[in-house]
């Protein structure tokens, strides 16, 4: 787009999305409809693993001694982690729901401890007690029920728990959710260590009783995918309800390949620990993206205006710094317009400040449609100032654009109030080098200042060329 050809330029730019309320919980997060394929393709994934591993239900696998603490390790350490995320959204927001989320996911995690101490033959070559071998599968069945549980909890309390403002109470509460979560860990391993003399038994000589595999594993299965259809039904559907439902439909295949296993190291009782893996694993790493793109929209706040939706100050300094190192290596032009809106102060004081800021956005508007090529810089700079970047551009080309804003600007009307439609207008003050290599961004902004300090004292609604020079387009070749 060249500014020399005025038949050219771009008049009726649509005006820029005006960014919304910044979002910074993880429950304002709606589930998108690339969430909603990719949690489908997971459990799709899943349900197809499930029908594999089925089919070798009773096929003795490999007995690798690292298999077990290493998948433990991983489930336990992802299940921290992500304990740890949630009670960090929790003494952000205060959101209650989140903090039950994280004691189920800190359960999960602390529970393994155990389990893997008292896992038979993985620390001694010795046969362990027939009552000590209960010892593995009720924790592993404890953890099992109580996570469904917790989450069906907070998500059928989630609007009746509300939030905790006071950030004292909030970090009370953080202590005690913490002490508590491993006080109830410990409290319950050593229950189960003390009664195993007098615990049903679940497992004789590794092979799985019918009250594991008939009574308790159905039982959570049906727990999980009760959960799991209350978290689908919430409405609107955020996206960590979504995630949920995916780890405890993951939970739900986790169960029921242990339940089609009669013993331990099956291949379908080895898949399974694999896919406990991946249901401690699937919120964390949803969690994780959500942090990442926190971190773009971060930027994107600090960078733009929130009233106009145009870059601010700061972003401008940044681009501008490109734009002009761009204009020098090249040895080409760059026009700057400094826009002030004349008697702003006085329109705001006498129609409020909703006026004056509905007259912020409208010019706005027009000065993204008068300077639209890719490389042309808008930004608000501060207050009632605006400043326009206009590189690659002839001086004609630059002197029209200014007029071509200040004619437009000057064309609306505003509702001031309910007799009175008026206007306002601008002063532009210009500067411009043909080339950009003998000049800095200094030079430029204090010359097109001191034009519009001159457009001012001149009568306003006028653009000023620097250098004290009028501005008459007929006399610009």
């Amino acid at each position: 787009m060249n500014y020399d050809a005025p038949a050219n330029v771009k008049t009726a730019a649509s005006p820029r999305e005006v960014p919304g309320r910044p979002r910074l919980g993880l429950e304002e997060t709606l589930a998108t409809a690339g969430h909603r394929r990719g949690a489908l393709a997971v459990c799709a994934v899943l349900a197809l693993v499930a029908a594999a591993a089925m089919t070798f239900a009773v096929v003795p696998g490999p007995r690798v001694a690292p298999f077990v603490p290493i998948c433990a390790t991983v489930w336990s350490i992802a299940n921290l982690l992500t304990a740890f995320l949630l009670l960090a959204q929790f003494y952000v927001k205060g959101t209650k729901s989140f903090a039950i989320v994280a004691v189920a996911y800190g359960l999960s995690a602390l529970f393994t401890w155990p389990y893997l101490a008292y896992f038979p033959g993985l620390f001694g070559s010795a046969p362990s007690p027939l009552a000590d071998q209960q010892i593995s599968p009720w924790l592993w069945m404890i953890w099992h029920l109580s996570f469904p549980i917790l989450i069906f909890v907070a998500a059928l309390q989630v609007n009746r728990l509300g939030t905790i403002v006071s950030k004292r109470k909030v970090s009370g509460a953080m202590v005690g959710i913490i002490a508590g979560t491993v006080l109830v860990a410990a409290a319950v391993s050593a229950l189960v260590i003390a009664l195993r003399f007098s615990l049903p038994h679940l497992v004789l000589s590794g092979n799985f009783q019918p009250l594991f595999t008939s009574r308790l594993i159905p039982t959570a299965i049906g727990l999980n995918l009760l959960t799991c259809l209350v978290l689908l039904r919430s409405r609107p559907l955020n996206a960590i309800s979504l995630w949920l439902a995916v780890a405890l439909f993951s939970e739900s295949v986790d169960l029921l390949l242990s339940s089609t296993g009669v013993a331990r190291y099956s291949y379908s009782w080895d898949i399974g620990k694999l896919v406990t893996v991946t249901t401690a694993s699937i919120v964390l790493v949803m969690m994780l993206c959500d942090i990442v793109g926190l971190y773009g929209r971060l930027a994107s706040i600090a960078r733009t205006d929130p009233l106009t939706s145009l870059p601010n100050r700061r972003a401008f300094e940044e681009n501008f710094e490109f734009v002009l190192n761009n204009a020098r290596r090249l040895h080409g032009s760059m026009g700057l317009l400094v826009i002030d809106i004349d008697f702003f102060k006085s329109y705001n004081d006498a129609h409020g400040h909703l006026a004056g800021d509905e007259c912020l956005r409208r010019v706005s508007r027009e000065l993204s449609a008068s300077a639209g090529r890719p490389l042309d810089l808008v930004a608000r700079y501060g207050g009632e100032e605006f400043v326009v970047a206009l590189p690659d551009t002839s001086l004609r080309g630059v002197l029209e654009v200014a007029e071509r804003i200040r004619a437009r600007i000057e064309a609306l009307r505003f509702t001031a109030s309910k007799r009175e439609n008026r206007g306002i207008t601008v002063s532009i003050g210009v500067s411009y080098v043909r080339d950009a290599l003998g000049t800095n961004d200094l030079v430029l902004f204090e010359t097109a200042d001191h034009a519009l300090y001159d457009a001012k004292e001149q009568g306003r609604n006028q653009v000023r060329l620097g250098d004290d020079l009028a501005v008459p387009l007929s006399s610009i070749a």
